[in-house]
């Protein structure tokens, strides 16, 4: 009986995704946006990414960033946005923690993950209001073209 749960319990844990590698990648994002220089960031991507920020509450700041109108196939999108302000809450991510996306200009099927676009909601505790509020989103994408070419850009937006 003892071996049969060893047994249960070895393969439980080998089918269950590697929470550790998933914290890996999410870090290593992070750093790299740190790290990237804002004369580096991309301007010619296969898509567009723009950011909105709003504030619904006193003391926070509401991010969105939207991946949408993709100008060919990207698939296995990864991707985080990052900011400057303090805070405990996780940057938002699409791809890491999840499955990931894919876009298509010519096509939507939700059940294989084709989306029409993707959104990242993220926040930032802020005092004052939102005409006082200067920041920037850091937006990392790494994607596979049709040829499964990796390829990573790196988007800033400004409030």
């Amino acid at each position: 009986m003892k071996w049969f749960l060893i047994l249960i319990i070895l393969f439980l844990t080998s089918c269950t995704p590697n929470l550790e590698d998933e914290k890996i990648i999410y870090e290593n994002f992070i750093n790299e946006l740190k790290s990237t220089p804002i004369n580096q960031v991309n301007e010619d991507m296969p898509f567009t990414i723009n950011v909105y920020f709003e504030q619904i509450i006193d003391n926070e700041i509401v991010y969105r960033v939207i991946i949408d109108e993709p100008k060919m196939v990207i698939k296995n999108i990864k991707a985080i946005a990052i900011h400057n302000y303090k805070t405990n809450n996780i940057y938002p991510t699409v791809g890491i923690f999840e499955e990931p996306l894919h876009l298509d200009p010519n096509y939507i099927n939700l059940e294989d993950n084709y989306v029409g676009g993707v959104v990242l909601v993220g926040y930032i505790p802020f005092i004052g209001s939102i005409n006082d509020f200067s920041d920037a989103v850091k937006v990392l994408v790494e994607y596979q073209d049709q040829n499964n070419i990796i390829h990573k850009v790196v988007s800033v937006h400004y409030n």
